[in-house]
């Protein structure tokens, strides 16, 4: 696609960033390429496949987008998987319709037979539906001394049954003293089903020293793995207490995740991506970045600090750094900026030199077409007449229809709205663009024809047509 990295070792890290800035710039088709890269060194980077998820909702492929996303969640570390379970026994207590019964509607005549534990549960949840909270743990005190001993996932799943309905009726302190009392038996010390709900319940109680323990809770899982959600609640709970530092450092590091989660690029991982690949100026500086200038870092190149110069506002600066180097990347950012300046002549014959050194990059030759259509300009014309451009129209055409098959429908959810392109033979501008001027070099009148040369004259043809015939009688 024209992308010209450097020469330097490329890991997928760079790639992942360099897909996040392109997601970010509209280009998912490009993006999409350099996640496969990636998936191949790394089949299970779950970051890759995130993204990947991600291009694919933009585009409106949401059966791949869930299958994607259900990966995610499959190889993902869990916790409050008990609490989840109990809350889909809940819906299917209220969902009569669907839940109800011994067997589960999974689709047209497809059911599935409950276990005998799923029911019981069922049925304490109805009962609770049904207003009769204090038989449902009566239930509840049943199913553990039922499975005490023999299932120990069913024992704490009846369990916290009990105290997730004493906090629902609003018995915060016996939904605690069930979760306290259940961390005193063997195996459920550091249950994460059992600390997190215990956690919650020390937020609602809401006095310091219980605060103090769901900040302890919250630590312990943070040192485990990174969650959006554990930083919350900690940023929450020092803010609580009075630790303003504590809570600012905690705020700071869950916009910091949560954006990471969302895959919005860094400004410095932008500028770190756009000196290996060529990432248009003009798609650069539309970008929002949250984060602040990278400034002149001690590490970096010549040709990132120019992109931040350019970003930053400072083109000329960036200008006299690009200009050392003789490399197409740094002439391609060149003629980005002489377009940014509103110098189209300049922008043109840099451009053009851009396109000689690298044919294939269709971001620069539909800059050119567009040249065209706006200026009639005729050096971008004469260009696309000579014969190797001619050749390469093709692949440029078939370039040109894959990115625009990658763009998102008008009604997708998610994306950018882009209009798909017409392909390039029935472009208007690559049609303008082909034709010569108004008098050739062959003298032939302007609009004559269209052709490329004296022997496709329409009255040239007519003429040797003639003579043919002259010759034969």
């Amino acid at each position: 696609m024209g992308v010209m990295v450097t020469p330097d070792a490329v890991s997928a890290d760079d790639r992942m960033a360099y897909a996040r800035t392109l997601v970010e710039i509209g280009e998912p088709y490009d993006a999409e390429m350099q996640l496969a890269e990636v998936l191949e060194e790394r089949p299970d980077d779950l970051g890759a496949l995130d993204l990947l998820a991600k291009i694919k909702h933009m585009r409106g492929e949401l059966t791949e987008a869930i299958a994607l996303w259900a990966q995610v969640h499959e190889r993902s570390p869990r916790n409050q998987t008990g609490l989840l379970r109990l809350s889909s026994m809940l819906q299917l207590a209220r969902d009569a319709e669907r839940g109800g019964g011994e067997f589960l509607v999974l689709g047209h005549f497809q059911l599935w037979r409950k276990p005998a534990a799923h029911l019981e549960m069922e049925e304490v949840f109805r009962t609770f539906l049904a207003r009769r909270p204090d038989k449902a743990k009566e239930r509840c005190d049943e199913l553990a001394r039922k499975y005490q001993g023999q299932d120990a996932d069913l024992y704490k799943l009846a369990v916290l049954a009990k105290a997730w309905i004493a906090e629902l009726t609003g018995e915060l302190d016996l939904a605690r003293s069930i979760l306290e009392d259940l961390g005193q038996e063997r195996g459920f010390e550091t249950d994460s089903d059992r600390v997190l709900a215990l956690a919650r319940l020390y937020e609602q109680l809401g006095a310091p020293e219980l605060l103090g323990k769901a900040v302890h809770i919250y630590e312990f899982f943070e040192r485990s793995f990174e969650k959006v959600s554990v930083l919350g609640h900690l940023a929450s709970l020092q803010r609580r207490l009075g630790r303003t530092d504590e809570a600012a450092r905690y705020e700071e590091r869950f916009v910091d995740l949560f954006r990471r989660r969302m895959h919005r690029p860094t400004r410095r991982d932008a500028v770190r991506s756009a000196a290996r690949w060529y990432v248009p100026l003009r798609s650069l500086e539309a970008v929002r970045f949250t984060d602040a200038s990278t400034g002149e870092a001690a590490e970096a190149s010549m040709r990132e600090r120019a992109i931040e110069m350019a970003l930053s506002g400072d083109r000329s600066g960036a200008r006299a750094r690009l200009a050392r180097s003789a490399e197409v990347l740094d002439l391609k950012y060149q003629a980005d900026l002489a377009a940014l300046d509103g110098s189209d002549d300049e922008a043109v014959r840099l451009y053009l030199e851009c396109v000689r050194q690298d044919p294939d990059d269709i971001r620069i030759v539909e800059w050119l077409l567009g040249a065209y259509a706006r200026r009639q300009d005729e050096a971008a014309a004469a260009h696309f007449r000579e014969p190797e451009a001619a050749r390469r129209g093709g692949r440029w055409r078939l370039s040109a229809a894959s990115r625009d098959a990658s763009t998102t429908p008008s009604g997708a959810p998610g994306g950018r709205r882009r209009s798909k392109r017409p392909p390039k033979e029935r472009d208007p501008r690559w049609v303008a663009c082909l034709r010569r001027p108004s008098t050739t070099s062959w003298g032939r009148p302007a609009g004559s024809s269209t052709r490329c040369g004296p022997r496709d004259d329409p009255r040239n043809r007519a003429e040797a047509a003639s003579s043919t015939r002259s010759s034969a009688t």
